[in-house]
C-alpha cells in the first residue's frame, strides 16, 4: 500500500473533495513528486508518479473559485488583468514555465526563472515602456523543483 506510507495522504485527498474509497485507491496508485501553488498568478501544478516509477503524469489546475480560496482571488486576477486585456494569462504561463525548469534543474545546479514585466502607458495611450521578459538565476536546487530560486 504505497500511498498509504505517507501519513496524512488519504486525509489529504479526502479533504481535497474525493471520498474515502476513491482516496485509497488513488494513493495506493500514485504519489505527489512536486506540487507548486504560484501566490502571485494562482498558476498550480502537480507532478505525480505512479507507484512502479515508471510514469510521470503532470497535472494543472483550473481557475479556482475566489470565494473559498486564496488561490482563486490569484486565478480571477490573472483572468481578469490578462485575459480579459491581453488575451493570455502570461504570468501563469511564466510561473508554470519557471516550475517546469526548477522540475528539470539537477540537484545542486541553478535554474534560470523569467519575470514579466507589462508594458506601461501614459494618459495619452502612448506605450511609456514596452513590455519585457527578464531574466534571473534561481538558487541551487537542494531537490528537483525546489521553489526557492522563484
Amino acid at each position: 500500500m504505497a500511498g498509504e506510507a505517507y501519513p496524512g495522504y488519504v486525509t489529504k485527498l479526502i479533504d481535497a473533495k474525493m471520498d474515502q474509497v476513491q482516496a485509497i485507491a488513488f494513493a495506493n496508485k500514485y504519489t505527489v513528486i512536486d506540487q507548486y501553488t504560484d501566490p502571485v498568478s494562482g498558476f498550480s501544478g502537480t507532478l505525480f508518479q505512479d507507484v512502479s516509477g515508471k510514469k510521470k503524469y503532470l497535472a494543472m489546475r483550473g481557475t479556482e473559485n475566489p470565494f473559498t480560496s486564496t488561490a482563486g482571488i490569484a486565478d480571477w486576477a490573472e483572468n481578469i488583468a490578462n485575459i480579459g486585456s491581453d488575451g493570455i494569462a502570461i504570468n501563469q504561463g511564466i510561473a508554470m514555465y519557471n516550475w517546469y525548469q526548477r522540475l528539470i534543474t539537477p540537484v545542486g545546479s541553478k535554474a534560470t526563472q523569467y519575470i514579466y514585466h507589462k508594458e506601461t502607458t501614459n494618459l495619452l495611450g502612448q506605450i511609456n515602456q514596452p513590455a519585457w521578459l527578464a531574466f534571473k538565476l534561481g538558487v541551487a536546487l537542494e531537490r528537483h523543483g525546489d521553489h526557492a530560486g522563484r
